[in-house]
């Protein structure tokens, strides 16, 4: 009897320890969340709330088009970390955009200004008491001849982001490397079905960077499945 009211007593501690966490998402539009008059487009922010356990909050505030520095300079930063709360998470996702060499509002250099802009999350998050993340950027499903993911320009900016989280002693989860590895394992078309290039639609049928709701989802798992596996705190949230 003693037994059963202490694995209660643990459940309902454990439950009252992840009612009010919040997860918050800082990135761009291959993590944001779109309208319904959208679809199928989908960020994996977007879904990742259906991988929570009860009590956790997904707050997404990834943005289409944001760079590290645009998110900052829009203020979107700002609004962010204004809400962030002591034992929450910051998931941060930037590289795409960053990467725009001919738009001096987004683009930053990795090694440099990127770099900082990273460090710079890092610092306010845990200033708050929560607890920052880095999620390197999903990789484009563009394929060589021989059938294999192309090496893009995200690769430096990837590399960053690594240098960054190891120099910071902060968590990494590396979407780039698990998304490529996804991807090659299921070669070209069965790839592509999970972008918005196979949905039909004519503004889209070139579009390899974004995923529709089962490339979300696909991508989502990768993400739990990395903090899992990885033992992160993080991983606690998930069902």
């Amino acid at each position: 009897m003693f037994k059963k009211i202490s694995i209660i007593l643990s459940c309902a501690v454990l439950s009252t320890a992840l009612c009010g966490t919040e997860i918050f998402l800082a990135g761009d539009s291959t993590c944001a969340s779109y309208p319904a008059k959208l679809a199928p487009l989908t960020g994996w922010g977007q879904v990742l709330q259906s991988f929570c356990k009860p009590g956790v909050k997904v707050s997404n505030r990834a943005i289409s088009g944001a760079s590290s520095l645009s998110f900052i300079n829009s203020k979107a930063w700002e609004k962010l970390i204004a809400k962030v709360k002591k034992g929450d998470y910051v998931v941060i996702q930037f590289g795409h955009n960053d990467s725009k060499k001919k738009d001096p509002k987004r683009y930053t250099a990795p090694g440099g200004s990127y770099d900082a802009n990273l460090k710079k999350f890092i610092k306010e998050v845990r200033a708050k008491g929560a607890v920052p993340i880095i999620a390197t950027s999903i990789c484009r499903a563009n394929f060589t001849k021989a059938g294999v993911i192309k090496v893009d320009g995200l690769k430096p900016y990837c590399a960053s982001s690594i240098a960054v989280a190891k120099a910071e002693k902060v968590a990494l989860i590396d979407l780039n490397s698990a998304t490529m590895h996804l991807f090659n394992k299921l070669k070209k078309d069965e790839t592509r079905k999970l972008f918005m290039c196979s949905s039909g639609l004519p503004k889209r049928k070139n579009d390899v960077t974004h995923v529709n709701k089962k490339g979300a989802e696909e991508i989502a798992r990768l993400f739990v499945n990395a903090a899992k596996a990885q033992k992160l705190p993080i991983a606690g949230c998930f069902k």
